[in-house]
């Protein structure tokens, strides 16, 4: 019974050890070597005790009533001490964990702030903050100018700031869907057209096998007509100089109505000119224009990245020759 006490006290000490998850691991087990060495003591003692009860036995002699309460006596003792010294230890160990677990949460105010070294010159020198202040004050005033201006003309086309909206908004999704690169690139491609038609391999040359083709030119206008189905469809353009550079408006008509319009920067080259749109001047949500735009967009990107296939395995036989690990 004393040997199951103890070995239930050793169990107790131990769970208050490990739960107490002390930083100071040293210090932790100096303790829990002390407590053990207590206990074998008193085992040692007790086990002393118990063998002189064993030799009183085996030689039928009669223990004394003084040996058995001395030896209960000093079993009870040494438990009772036992257990008070695992609770104090284990109640000092927790009281140290909370003090180191919440001591660096605490800030030292004594400790002066010094500048960060990622702070910028900026910050610490007098002139550059009166820059940085004055680049922000005049900000705010074109900010404010701005929104004024804007005020003042939406006051005066009250009438007109839906359409101003709407042009905003269609604008950004011809960008977004690449309807104004697919006109440049469908004007680019038939420009010539109405002149190659005459000629016997224009096959080879009417990459979008477009049929009913026509063509006019007029001062500075030209026009390119096409059938799809029993649908006609035209691109003109008309070229104008603006300050110290040369545009153009390239237009999409459907059956005769104008559906999509956009002015261009051009950028005349050698062989060919070359059209950046600037900004969309008509836009009509009606039609099929868009996939007919589209389509061959798709068509024009199709055989231009045949062409780049066809380059690069140009003379592929001979790449051999030339190239070699």
């Amino acid at each position: 019974m004393f040997a199951l006490r103890q070995k239930q006290t050793f169990k107790f000490t131990k769970y208050c050890l490990d739960q107490t998850k002390v930083a100071n691991c040293n210090c932790c087990y100096s303790m829990y070597f002390l407590i053990d060495e207590v206990a074998l003591l008193s085992i040692y003692n007790a086990y002393r005790e118990s063998v002189c009860l064993t030799v009183f036995n085996s030689t039928n002699q009669q223990v004394s009533p003084i040996t058995v309460n001395r030896f209960k006596k000093a079993m009870s003792t040494e438990l009772l001490v036992l257990l008070v010294i695992a609770v104090c230890v284990a109640y000092w160990l927790v009281r140290r964990v909370k003090s180191d677990n919440s001591s660096p949460l605490q800030l030292d105010v004594t400790q002066p702030v010094l500048p960060s070294p990622t702070q910028t010159r900026s910050e610490i020198d007098p002139f550059l903050q009166q820059v940085v202040f004055d680049k922000a004050h005049i900000d705010e005033t074109v900010i404010t100018a701005v929104l004024q201006h804007t005020r003042e003309l939406e006051q005066r086309f009250s009438g007109d700031v839906k359409h101003v909206k709407l042009k905003e908004q269609l604008s950004q999704f011809a960008r977004m869907n690449e309807l104004d690169v697919a006109l440049i690139a469908l004007w680019e491609e038939i420009e010539h057209y109405p002149t190659w038609s005459s000629q016997d391999d224009f096959d080879t040359c009417n990459k979008l096998n477009l049929i009913g083709i026509d063509g006019s030119s007029e001062g500075d206008a030209n026009s390119v007509e096409f059938m799809r189905g029993a649908q006609r469809f035209k691109v003109t353009k008309r070229i104008w100089s603006g300050k110290e550079e040369l545009k153009a408006d390239l237009s999409f008509f459907e059956d005769d109505n104008e559906v999509f319009a956009i002015e261009c920067l051009v950028n005349s080259g050698n062989e060919s000119a070359h059209h950046i749109c600037q900004r969309i001047s008509a836009f009509k949500k009606r039609g099929n224009w868009p996939k007919v735009l589209l389509e061959y967009y798709g068509q024009l990107k199709i055989e231009k990245d045949k062409y780049l296939d066809d380059i690069k395995y140009f003379r592929a036989g001979d790449i051999k020759s030339h190239f070699e690990e």
